[in-house]
């Protein structure tokens, strides 16, 4: 890497982070070299580096191209979180950190590709995070992993890429909702749908079939007379995005419509206003994208 990765730094965390980057930007492939570094300076993964990691990123977008020094980060945290020696619970929370510096760059609408990976690593981090509300980072999790997969399409990777992935990003969706379950113990009975949907989802070609159990178990989940309010906004969000994914492949209007049916129901049950807005908004995404596909049909 460029000499400014090596400028002198102003606090010991600072310089290790810089010469963890200088290390995997000449050898991104090899994972091993980097381990190498945090085995050497255990002590230097601490909450100081946590604090210290925006402003290096922030310094480094100056010295550096911008998109060059947030795939370096994205690998840091890919690295981290793959670390398995040390203080799991302040990797973890490095990595996430690393991974919204990235996303400061790395936009959807400049790196749609860059992104929606760098959105599943984050998926990631918040389903295994140990801090926090467990309920919240599950949350956090399931929506970046379901940003992600409203980007991994045909037209931004290889499609034969996107038929060997795509039903594992859903499978994993499918496990923090199931995790979901577990922690929210006061509504096992309004999200056990979801553990009928951890079917086999390994293969691309049983793909559709276990995307329409999902649908229909989270149909008769949402319906319940007993469901509680949380359970019931949070079946009917899921139930939205697994229609609108489905729209996707089968292009039928009427899974836009009822998308747009479900999330409306989630506005109108949640008692956050920020998340109202979030669900009426998405929903009239829905109902746009089902006057398109009108229009088109006459």
């Amino acid at each position: 890497m460029a000499p400014p990765l090596n400028s002198p730094p102003n606090t010991p965390e600072a310089e290790f982070l810089r010469t963890v980057l200088a290390q995997i930007d000449k050898t991104r492939e090899d994972p091993e070299l980097v381990f190498d570094l945090f085995r050497a300076d255990l002590d230097k993964l601490n909450e100081a580096l946590l604090e210290r990691l925006p402003q290096v990123f922030e310094e480094l977008l100056v010295e550096e191209k911008p998109s060059k020094i947030a795939a370096l980060f994205k690998i840091f945290g890919e690295r981290l979180q793959e670390f398995t020696l040390d203080n799991r619970e302040i990797n973890i929370e490095i990595s996430i950190a690393a991974y919204q510096s990235a996303l400061k760059v790395f936009t959807r609408e400049a790196f749609p590709p860059q992104w929606s990976m760098t959105q599943i690593n984050l998926g990631s981090a918040y389903g295994n995070r140990i801090l926090g509300n467990r309920a919240v980072n599950l949350i956090d999790a399931i929506a970046a992993y379901k940003s992600a997969l409203q980007v991994i399409t045909c037209d931004t990777f290889p499609k034969d890429w996107v038929l060997k992935h795509q039903s594992n990003f859903l499978n994993n969706i499918l496990h923090m909702l199931e995790g979901y379950k577990i922690v929210l113990e006061d509504h096992l009975l309004t999200l056990e749908g979801y553990g009928l949907a951890l079917v086999d989802y390994e293969s691309a070609e049983n793909f559709a079939e276990n995307l329409n159990e999902l649908i229909s178990n989270l149909q008769e989940a949402q319906s319940r007379d007993i469901l509680r309010a949380i359970a019931y906004v949070t079946a009917n969000d899921a139930l939205g995005f697994a229609l609108d994914y489905r729209y996707g492949l089968n292009y039928d209007p009427t899974d836009l419509a009822q998308a747009a049916a479900a999330y409306h129901r989630a506005a109108e049950a949640t008692k956050q206003e920020s998340d109202k807005v979030l669900y009426y908004e998405k929903a009239a995404d829905s109902l746009y994208q089902l006057g398109v596909a009108l229009t088109q049909d006459g």
